[in-house]
């Protein structure tokens, strides 16, 4: 499995780490989710949804076609980015649009990992096309 998993995601990560270097990075990211701190980002997500939904009002009422996985994965950023940065996140020109094209391109990258793994099925391994 950690060969695999190397392939996907290197081999210095929160996902691999020894007991004792994972105890301390979760005690590290513990303070970030604490009960306190969510409840603090409610308004937030709320203000970001309603933005959100407010555009998509009103590009349903110029009856234009709407990509919904976009706009949701550029609502996801946003609340999380303004979450973690602060409300003056979105004051960046084209942020939602630099986020989201960020994203594509890790995704793309865990995409392009996965395939190299196919490698390591000896079936699929032996056929012409790989």
């Amino acid at each position: 499995m950690e060969q695999f998993f190397k392939l996907l995601i290197g081999s210095h990560n929160f996902l691999q780490n020894e007991e004792a270097e994972h105890e301390r990075a979760r005690k590290m990211l513990n303070p970030a989710f604490h009960f306190i701190r969510l409840q603090s980002m409610i308004s937030i997500m709320i203000e970001q949804t309603i933005k959100a939904i407010n555009e998509l009002l009103l590009l349903s009422s110029q009856h234009q076609v709407v990509d919904l996985q976009s706009k949701l994965n550029a609502l996801t950023l946003t609340v999380t980015a303004s979450s973690a940065f602060g409300k003056g996140f979105e004051t960046i020109a084209n942020v939602k649009q630099i986020v989201y094209l960020a994203c594509i391109e890790v995704l793309e990258v865990i995409e392009y990992q996965t395939i190299l793994m196919i490698n390591h099925i000896p079936l699929i391994a032996q056929l012409s096309y790989w």
